[in-house]
């Protein structure tokens, strides 16, 4: 072979693996800027999530602690589970689109309660939850719902920002207290 095609075919690789090279970074360079927005997308979404869920819980929140003050403070009546229960209806139709995952289990769990107490008689209301003393476990579910829309709207996040934990009840974040951690 002469040295002319020699030269030819060493120049025509240079330039085969320098269009091998630029391919290569440019499909990187697409893929990382495709995850950019992607991570952008999704942030902007996740901000417009937190702010209605910071719009509509605190409405959802008090109806739950207003009901945890008159189980804590006065005798329960099967009218205060009734009325929890219209209002908690009333507040899903327009909002429970917000709920996470965890949230809407531990509120399901709440409204599947309180929707067998409104279909009980008075009496069974009266034997199970106030002779029984089955109203701290009402308490408790509610309690639940509770602290699972404080870890969506990140009110745990901020106070303990060296955790990820999320916590399932109140009881928790107290244990979680008393022992000092900071994971």
């Amino acid at each position: 072979m002469s040295t002319e095609i020699i030269t030819a075919f060493i120049a025509l690789g240079g330039v085969i693996v320098s269009i091998i090279a630029s391919i290569t970074v440019s499909m990187r360079q697409t893929t990382i800027e495709l995850r950019k927005v992607r991570t952008e997308i999704q942030r902007a979404y996740m901000d417009k999530v937190l702010e209605k869920r910071i719009e509509h819980y605190p409405k959802l929140y008090k109806l739950l602690s207003d009901f945890d003050k008159i189980i804590r403070d006065s005798t329960l009546k099967k009218k205060h589970v009734e009325d929890l229960f219209h209002n908690i209806l009333e507040w899903d139709s327009a909002n429970a689109i917000f709920l996470s995952g965890q949230s809407v289990i531990t509120y399901i769990t709440l409204r599947i309660e309180l929707a067998n107490i409104v279909k009980m008689s008075e009496k069974e209301f009266y034997k199970k939850y106030i002779d029984d003393g089955e109203q701290e476990q009402l308490l408790n579910r509610a309690n639940e719902v509770e602290v699972a829309l404080k870890n969506d709207i990140g009110i745990y996040s901020v106070e303990f920002p060296n955790t990820d934990r999320k916590f399932k009840s109140y009881q928790e974040v107290k244990v979680f207290l008393e022992k000092g951690k900071t994971k």
